[in-house]
């Protein structure tokens, strides 16, 4: 066998000691040497996908798309079958791999449940339009033992509260009195003189018994009912998938006749996977508890306890918003984040950190954070806010919508844009306690390549001259805008000196997954947003 590109071009180097390296967003031509006769018996699947067969030229059609990671091809022809490594990486003009990883996991720790956008194990074509009907069905049901395995070994050994209970306790046995209960005896004389009495008598006569504080555990604890919700939670979810499932099987007249007995089979292990979870929790303590989302207190146990940890991670796999039902139960899509996407999230939290860094005495607060997990189409309206006592206010957005000049909105919005309406990345907002307010703008683009940021480049100096906000800047101006990229070129370099932005305010930062921040990077926005506050000493 051999590879193609998609106009037919022989590529050399794709196969790399037994892997299939692939490049993110591109058709391949897997091409078979095969006669005639033989090319009508030829399947292939990529993971749970199966690649379209052209008989004509005998060569599978194979795709990527926006997406980084592992997976599995399978050849089926004459000579049997036959199972090779498929390794996508990015583009090349992209990010490299180490970064790219980092990227991910500092999403998963920073936002859990954002990271849509790579495959994630065996099945679906990530992309915009996410998984078949095939694939969350196949996902969540292999995610069935390993989840309640976890939930077992929790189950076994519970987490137990530790309550306070004052109990009466034969006087010899108090070791050491506190002081609830030497204040005890001071009000009831009786017992006191019975306490001396025995005392002096060496143990005879009726034992006197005093109060004692005593602690006894409980499985009321928040992250045992935590455990409760996330397993009521995975059940539902099992449950609606199964649903979901039937009716677009219903809906779907079609589906290949082995591809539905697949999907048959598939009901029938998740239904049968939600009836043993529910099972397995109503049978204990935690069954009878209140559920209840994730406290500090619970998020403390799950950072701490390994056994609550696996069980909290492998919940909110089920969970996640890529196998999200859809509306449309004749595709069952899992909704998906594009990589290009994940660069832009990813620097908004990064400049979160960066920005609390300059602003230790700060008091941060969030609002409508949640709709990042939310796969909208042009998802907006987050935000961080921190308030500095006798300094003043910061807030940084993420997507914050300049209405055009010509719409309604601008009408009734104080911000706006003198073109078409315009929706930059990041855009920081400084309310001094005293002197005037300032903006910046910051765009992330996911761009690498000499041309690639010399196009993303546009994008800052059309947000510095266009974008207005009324009350802020001079003449509603904002004070700055830049563009954050992952790599640094030295065919770019004119565009990340100073001297660039101070004459023209606008630049080019690099901010690079895995890395710390630069430093040219934090002194411009001390400089340039904060003026001359200091962020020394509070």
């Amino acid at each position: 066998m051999h590879f193609r590109d998609a106009k037919g071009r022989h590529l050399e180097g794709i196969i790399q000691d037994g892997v299939v390296v692939l490049e993110e967003d591109r058709t391949y031509r897997l091409a078979l040497q095969l006669n005639q006769a033989a090319r009508v018996e030829c399947r292939g699947w990529l993971g749970e996908l199966e690649l379209e067969w052209d008989s004509a030229s005998a060569s599978f059609t194979l795709r990527t798309s926006y997406w980084v990671g592992t997976q599995s091809l399978r050849i089926q022809g004459p000579q049997g079958e036959q199972h090779l490594s498929v390794e996508v990486l990015p583009h090349k003009n992209k990010l490299r791999s180490e970064a790219w990883a980092h990227l991910l996991r500092d999403l998963d720790a920073w936002m859990p449940g954002t990271t849509v956008g790579q495959e994630g194990g065996r099945h679906g074509r990530v992309s915009h339009q996410g998984c078949d009907i095939a694939g969350v069905a196949s996902v969540l049901g292999d995610l069935v033992p390993a989840f309640e395995t976890a939930l077992m070994s929790v189950l076994r050994s519970p987490k137990e509260q530790s309550v306070e209970l004052w109990t009466e306790v034969p006087i010899h046995s108090v070791k050491q009195a506190d002081r609830g209960t030497l204040r005890w005896l001071a009000s009831h004389p009786n017992t006191y003189q019975g306490v001396r009495g025995y005392a002096e008598s060496f143990g005879t006569g009726p034992v006197p018994r005093v109060p004692s504080r005593a602690w006894q555990g409980a499985l009321d604890h928040a992250a045992n009912r935590h455990v409760a919700w996330l397993t009521r939670q995975v059940v539902l979810k099992l449950r609606d998938t199964v649903e979901c499932v039937q009716r677009g099987l219903q809906k779907t007249q079609s589906l290949d006749p082995d591809l539905e007995e697949w999907c048959k089979g598939r009901v029938r292990h998740l239904a049968r996977g939600a009836d043993d979870l529910e099972a397995l929790l109503l049978e204990t303590p935690l069954g009878a508890m209140t559920p209840e989302y994730a406290s500090d207190s619970a998020i403390l146990t799950f950072v701490d306890d390994p056994l609550y940890a696996r069980v909290h991670a492998f919940g909110q796999l089920f969970l996640s918003p890529r196998f999200q039902l859809p509306a449309d139960d004749a595709h069952l899509a899992a909704p998906v984040r594009p990589s290009y996407e994940l660069y832009e999230l990813w620097t908004f939290l990064a400049l979160r950190r960066l920005l609390e860094e300059l602003l230790p005495e700060a008091r941060w607060s969030e609002d409508n954070t949640d709709t990042l997990r939310l796969f909208d189409e042009s998802p907006h309206g987050a935000s961080y806010t921190a308030r500095w006592p006798g300094h003043g206010t910061l807030t940084l957005h993420f997507n914050l919508s300049f209405p055009g000049f010509l719409t309604r909105e601008r009408k009734r919005s104080s911000r706006w844009s003198i073109s078409k309406t315009r929706r930059p990345d990041l855009v920081v907002t400084w309310h001094p306690e005293e002197g005037p307010a300032r903006w910046l703008c910051l765009d992330a683009k996911y761009r690498t390549d000499t041309r690639g940021i010399a196009d993303a480049f546009e994008s800052a100096h059309i947000y510095r001259d266009s974008l207005r906000w009324r009350d802020l800047g001079e003449q509603g101006r904002c004070a700055g805008a830049v563009l954050l990229v992952p790599t640094r070129l030295p065919q770019t370099e004119p565009w990340f000196e100073k001297s660039f932005r101070d004459e023209h305010h606008v630049g080019v930062f690099c901010l690079t997954p895995g890395q710390p921040p630069p430093p040219e990077l934090i002194e411009w926005l001390r400089h340039t947003l904060l003026a001359t506050e200091s962020t020394a000493g509070g």
